[in-house]
């Protein structure tokens, strides 16, 4: 089912789940891809087989970006590391990272720690005192 779904043109990326029923199977299909707000799914259940079988779509919460959501494309194909600009010290930040070629786009991978802030380096110490202390070898 998510290899169907995700071969049409206008579906991206599916979580897909199938829980078994008296009669066969019910299917909870979640839309990993694209983020925000995106148009109800129409579904065709005319041609389903079963006593009940049936389908529909339905919005369980509505998709939206975050106020200040940015997408980024980091171009080259050895690129190892990138810094964010702009940050804001002390405020939590996601980062979701995806690789594309001619394929597509591969699921994305949630940065870990899920959530983290940008920190400044702590400044060097300042009037240190240094103690020392000599012991006779035994």
């Amino acid at each position: 089912m998510q290899i169907a779904l995700e071969q049409l043109d206008t579906i991206g990326q599916v979580d897909v789940q199938r829980f078994p029923n008296g009669y066969g199977f019910d299917w909870l299909v979640t839309f990993v891809s694209p983020l925000g707000s995106q148009p109800l799914l129409s579904v065709d259940d005319s041609k389903l087989a079963g006593p009940f079988a049936q389908a529909e779509a339905v919005t369980q919460s509505p998709g939206q970006f975050p106020a200040d959501y940015r997408a980024t494309f980091v171009p080259g194909g050895k690129v190892t590391s990138f810094v964010i600009p702009q940050l804001t010290l002390g405020k939590n930040y996601q980062v979701r990272v995806s690789a594309h070629n001619s394929a597509g786009y591969s699921y994305p991978t949630i940065s870990s720690p899920t959530f983290l802030s940008p920190k400044l380096a702590p400044t060097p110490p300042q009037n240190a005192t240094f103690f020392c202390s000599l012991f006779d070898k035994v």
